[in-house]
């Protein structure tokens, strides 16, 4: 078994199917919830820059973007996977 390193584990990297499906539910979160990338700028630690990157498949999600966005979202962080799992 292997212990917790500070490496982010490859499900999170951009391109990784799971990553690519909590993004595009957080997107559907987004739209159905009418949230703007600017309301979760305010409201979290992302910048602009890097949501924009984080929503394009450009940089890694991490887990406590998932949280941040969840947050401003007004949905918990397993509602995004359970999303994505559906999808």
């Amino acid at each position: 078994m292997s212990t917790a390193t500070s490496a982010q584990p490859s499900i999170f990297s951009p391109k990784h199917p799971v990553s690519v499906t909590v993004v595009e539910a957080i997107k559907n979160f987004m739209k159905v919830q009418n949230v703007s990338k600017a309301d979760i700028v305010a409201n979290s630690h992302l910048t602009a820059r890097s949501l924009d990157k984080k929503l394009n498949h450009k940089s890694l999600l991490m887990v406590r973007d998932i949280f941040a966005i969840a947050r401003v979202l007004d949905v918990s962080p397993s509602a995004l996977f359970a999303a994505a799992d559906n999808h």
